[in-house]
């Protein structure tokens, strides 16, 4: 009976001692979340398009590395409310254009300033995160000038909306 009793016991030890070396053993570790980097850039041709182009980038053992098919959602924002516009994914090198179709103005706004946002929900494998981009729309007008045999260019950066010169902005 004291041999059975000492079985047992050791038994159940071993039992214990392999229910936690499978609970602990093999698990793997959380993998850590990666943090996206998203960069927006608004672009305008004049007289023909504006789009935002969007690069989308993780840091990884090698540097940063673009993140295909990543899904963004794009909002505009009207104070404190945002409109929902489209959702696109990012190409095999992380970037993404979004076509302004129509620049939409805030009514209650009358200082011209856009404010659009880019978000992703996140994945398994990165967080969540939004970038916010703002802007005025604007008209750039140049022309060349000789004045004395020397060619000079003259251009004025106007608001599209009342056509009064931007200032402080610096030309190059």
């Amino acid at each position: 009976m004291k041999t059975t009793f000492k079985t047992l016991k050791l038994g159940l030890i071993l039992v214990g001692c392999l229910l936690i070396m499978a609970r602990f053993g093999t698990a793997s570790p959380q993998q850590k979340k990666l943090k996206l980097r998203m960069y927006v850039q608004y672009v305008k041709a004049m007289n023909d398009q504006s789009y935002f182009q969007i690069q989308a980038k993780v840091k990884g053992e090698k540097g940063y590395q673009p993140v295909a098919d990543l899904k963004l959602t794009i909002y505009q924002v009207f104070g404190d409310s945002i409109a929902l516009l489209e959702e696109l994914k990012t190409e095999l090198d992380g970037s993404a254009k979004y076509d302004l179709k129509k620049l939409v103005m805030n009514p209650s706004d009358t200082s011209g300033w856009f404010v659009y946002m880019i978000t992703n929900e996140g994945t398994d494998q990165f967080n969540a995160g939004e970038k916010k981009i703002d802007f005025y729309d604007v008209n750039l007008v140049a022309e060349i000038v000789t004045k004395d045999s020397i060619n000079f260019v003259s251009a004025i950066l106007t608001k599209s909306r009342s056509d009064t010169p931007v200032s402080g902005e610096r030309l190059k």
